[in-house]
């Protein structure tokens, strides 16, 4: 009875009435040959050169190209399931030169510095340099723009040019630069060289505190100095000159606001809660003007060329005023010392938790990595 096959469909079990004697015949010689084999083991004699010749030497043969077109089958299938081992790969072959398109969703960064001990915060200067807290040494680090290292300061310790847990950094114009030293609750402020200038002390004055604990840091063109307090959960505001102007706290649609990252725009204090999901806007006296939904899980901001950027979980986004995406740049998959285990090849490298954006360049720091890639046009 004749079967109804899908289209396409090839029947292996249908062989043709010509095809059945030469199928016999095969199978015939091949028993022939295995009794030969079995008798030359069994009575311990030499192979005979002609079985050699004709018979194991093409069956070596066979076996080494079936065993090729298995390894390359499987290596197929590897990259098909997992193609950023392709441009891990490539990215290894590059080194530290020019960032190199893969296609048109991976981009590999250049690898500006490796080996960093829990870096926190990077920042660059209007003069283009670039600024990097390196917490695990308790030190601050300065480079140019192509990572060559110009200078550091820091070791660990309470005095001047000492630090005990510093977390970021506003080099500002790097005629004064600020670095929030979190146990050691004070800011100290350094000058271009990294030679020590003061540190932002408050005023003996009723209701304030003798010290507190900076975590977040950042600073308007004009110079007014804010950071949030983990102390007394307030922004405090310092003028130009290093002195206490005033206090707030945050409240917004979430309630108390803790910051998870902070930037000024326009006269204005954008911040982003814990949760990521709002940024918020504030006056730079503590007015709430409202809130715009974040596109991503916030994990940093940056004021730059008067637009603010936020570092994302997929993404590297500008925004408009509204909160709408002008452009963004997908986070690269980092090569080199970023891929320690398999399963980080797989995906975008999830470690980046600061960042900079100078001159149509984005700065990308993981806790021992520094990174550079173009904006997307």
């Amino acid at each position: 009875m004749a079967r109804n096959l899908p289209s396409g469909y090839i029947d292996n079990s249908a062989t043709s009435t010509e095809d059945k004697p030469r199928i016999s015949l095969i199978a015939n010689r091949i028993s022939e040959v295995l009794e030969k084999l079995t008798r030359a083991v069994v009575r311990k004699r030499p192979f005979p050169p002609a079985l050699l010749s004709r018979v194991l030497f093409p069956l070596v043969l066979f076996q080494l190209a079936l065993f090729l077109q298995v390894l390359f089958a499987l290596t197929l299938f590897q990259l098909a399931l997992h193609p950023t081992d392709a441009a891990a790969a490539a990215g290894a072959a590059i080194g530290s030169g020019g960032a190199a398109s893969v296609s048109a969703d991976v981009t590999l960064p250049d690898v500006l510095l490796t080996g960093l001990d829990d870096a926190r915060s990077v920042r660059t200067s209007t003069l283009g340099n670039i600024f990097i807290v390196e917490t695990g040494r308790h030190r601050i680090l300065k480079a140019d723009r192509n990572g060559v290292r110009l200078d550091s300061v820091g070791r660990l310790g309470n005095g001047d040019y000492q630090f005990d847990l510093p977390v970021t950094i506003d080099p500002t114009n790097e005629l004064k630069i600020y670095v929030a030293d979190r146990n050691n609750r004070r800011i100290q402020v350094f000058d271009r060289r990294l030679q020590y200038l003061s540190t932002l002390r408050m005023p003996q004055r009723s209701g304030l505190p003798s010290r507190y604990m900076p975590a977040r840091l950042v600073v308007d063109p004009a110079g007014t100095i804010f950071f949030f307090d983990e102390d007394r959960h307030v922004v405090y505001r310092f003028d130009s000159h290093g002195q206490y102007e005033l206090d707030f706290e945050l409240f917004g649609e979430e309630g108390r606001i803790i910051p998870a990252a902070m930037a000024i725009l326009d006269d204005e204090l954008w911040v982003a809660g814990q949760r990521g999901e709002l940024i918020h806007r504030f006056s730079l006296r503590g007015s709430y003007y409202g809130f715009v939904y974040a596109p991503e899980t916030v994990r940093s901001l940056r004021a730059s060329g008067g637009s603010l950027w936020m570092l994302g979980t997929d993404n590297v986004l500008q925004l408009g005023t509204g909160g709408e995406v002008i452009r963004f740049q997908k986070l690269p998959a980092a090569p080199g010392a970023a891929y320690t285990r398999d399963r980080e090849r797989t995906a975008p490298y999830s470690g980046w938790h600061s960042f900079d954006v100078r001159d149509d360049t984005i700065y990308l720091l993981s806790s021992r990595m520094l990174v550079r890639v173009a904006v997307a046009k």
